[in-house]
C-alpha cells in the first residue's frame, strides 16, 4: 500500500496502457479492461482544453455486457477540470463542471495533506432529455 501523503503526481498527460482484471463469481467469469490515453487539444464548452480518453469494457463469460468511453476535458496550468463527455452502452452524455475548489496552497502542510480538491457543481445533458438543456446541481 502506498502512502498517499507522499505519492507523486503522474506526469501529464496521464497514460495507462490497456489492463484487464478478471475474477470468477457465482460460476461466472467477469473481466474488465481499462485504458486511459492522452488526447489532443479540443474545444469544450467554449474553451480549448487538454483531453484524455478513458475506455472501460466489462465482459461476462466472454460476452461484452457494458462499454464506456469517456473523454475528460481540463486545463493544466493551473489544473482545472472542465467536464466529461462520452458514451455508455451507446448512449451519449456530457457533464460540464460548473465549479471546482483546488488545493489551498497557503494552508499549512499538515492540513493540506488531509484535504483534496472538491468538485462543487456539475451540469449534465443526455439525448433522453427532451428540452436539450443542461441540468444539474448548482
Amino acid at each position: 500500500m502506498q502512502n498517499l501523503q507522499s505519492a507523486t503526481a503522474p506526469s501529464q498527460p496521464m497514460n495507462v496502457t490497456s489492463t484487464t482484471l478478471s475474477t470468477t463469481y457465482g460460476g461466472n467469469n467477469y473481466s474488465v479492461t481499462v485504458s486511459n490515453t492522452p488526447g489532443g487539444m479540443m474545444m469544450f464548452n467554449g474553451q480549448m482544453a487538454d483531453t484524455s480518453v478513458l475506455t472501460l469494457t466489462l465482459t461476462k463469460n466472454g460476452t461484452v455486457v457494458s462499454t464506456d468511453n469517456t473523454t475528460a476535458y481540463y486545463l493544466t496550468n493551473p489544473y482545472s477540470p472542465l467536464g466529461l463527455s462520452g458514451t455508455t452502452n451507446g448512449v451519449a452524455w456530457t457533464a460540464i463542471i460548473t465549479s471546482f475548489m483546488p488545493f489551498r496552497r497557503l494552508w499549512p502542510p499538515a492540513l493540506r495533506a488531509r484535504c483534496s480538491p472538491r468538485l462543487t457543481g456539475t451540469a449534465w445533458a443526455t439525448p433522453s432529455q427532451p428540452d436539450g438543456n443542461l441540468h444539474g446541481d448548482r
